[in-house]
């Protein structure tokens, strides 16, 4: 199919496919309004394994989230997806874990295919990755994210307000996660 995915017609789009009861890899990368695609897909399907782009700027401290908005059309700038937290706290209410992370993708694994031998990654070790890839990975990025990724939440918020004023459908918050 070539056309834009939404919250509201991605269900419909997945069940004229005829697919198995559970599906092998889901790879969602719309750069928008992910988080909410992820979340109306974990309500009607199962999958074995998640590929998911997230957005590095954001810290665990905060959550951030791109609102859905039929209008929406991504200009290619930071304003873009989901926090890991977000994702995370989404993935683990839904039987799902982190098991990789590389600068802006996650990989996530049905918790009932864990096994002694698959590590999953907790909380407090997911800005330690994170920072670690990007620096090795990608420093261009590392440098521009940076300052964000290292202040408080309360700075990151105020920051990320003042980035994206000319933007309404987002949603940031300070996560749970120190």
């Amino acid at each position: 199919f070539k056309m834009k995915i939404t919250p509201n017609n991605v269900s419909k789009i997945l069940e004229s496919l005829n697919l198995p009861e559970i599906i092998k890899v889901l790879n969602l990368d719309i750069d928008s309004y992910d988080y909410f695609v992820l979340e109306k897909l974990l309500n009607d399907f199962k999958f074995q394994f998640l590929i998911l782009e997230i957005n590095p700027i954001f810290p665990m401290s905060v959550d951030f989230a791109v609102e859905y908005d039929e209008l929406f059309n991504w200009s290619g700038d930071s304003f873009q997806g989901a926090s890991v937290s977000m994702f995370y706290k989404l993935l683990n209410k839904n039987g799902y874990s982190l098991i990789w992370i590389d600068r802006s993708f996650v990989l996530a694994l049905n918790n009932n295919l864990i096994t002694e031998e698959i590590n999953k990654i907790e909380p407090n070790e997911i800005d330690k990755i994170i920072n670690r890839t990007l620096k090795e990975k990608d420093n261009y990025r590392w440098q521009r994210y940076k300052k964000i990724r290292t202040s408080s939440p309360e700075d990151v918020i105020s920051i990320v307000k003042e980035d994206f004023k000319n933007y309404k459908n987002f949603y940031i918050e300070k996560s749970n996660f120190t």
